[in-house]
């Protein structure tokens, strides 16, 4: 829950009792978009938000959007977060192969955990299952380290002058804005 002790305050959000005695948090995809914003400036902001709305328009369409949410099944084996986050991974696949290859770089890393956010409010609404700040660190975690690893792959793959320069790798349970976003070419 890395993210939520640098961003939770009294009025955004206290931990409260869930219905199964666990302690938890209402899960708001704002605690978790705004610092990330916060942190960017001119372009990259700029690009980030046009991956978000892509992605929003892309996840929530009406044609894609159950494909995408019946993947859900919090009662099966396989643990919530695994599932979030290696859909937040296919789905950014998705974004970069729509964007015909021109989605700068490093806003897949903050432009998808924004999506995975909005995606686990938009999942706890309609009672699909229940994503805390807890999963949302894991799936969040999942993640970033497939698109680092899968970032790292391609850049095996280029012509030695065309390597961009390497993404850092998410420090395990360090805040997510204290890890600062990757540097322009990365990813």
């Amino acid at each position: 829950m890395p993210l939520l002790k640098q961003t939770q305050g009294k009025d955004q959000g206290s931990p409260e009792d869930t219905d199964n005695g666990e302690t938890g948090s209402a899960f708001d995809s704002a605690q978790i978009e705004g610092p990330i914003m916060d942190q960017l400036q001119g372009q990259a902001k700029t690009d980030v938000k046009r991956v978000v709305d892509q992605g929003s328009k892309f996840i929530f369409a009406a044609e894609t959007m159950p494909m995408i949410f019946e993947q859900i099944r919090p009662d099966d084996e396989v643990p919530l977060a695994d599932e979030l986050g290696s859909a937040a991974v296919n789905i950014m696949k998705i974004l970069v192969d729509k964007s015909g290859g021109s989605m700068p770089g490093e806003a897949i890393i903050p432009a998808g955990t924004i999506l995975l956010a909005r995606a686990g409010e938009f999942i706890n609404e309609q009672q699909l299952a229940e994503v805390t700040y807890d999963v949302f660190a894991d799936a969040e975690k999942i993640f970033s380290e497939v698109i680092v690893e899968e970032a790292k792959k391609g850049e095996g793959q280029q012509q030695p002058q065309e390597q961009a320069p390497q993404a850092p790798q998410p420090q395990p349970g360090a805040p997510l804005a204290n890890q600062g976003i990757p540097p322009q070419g990365a990813v």
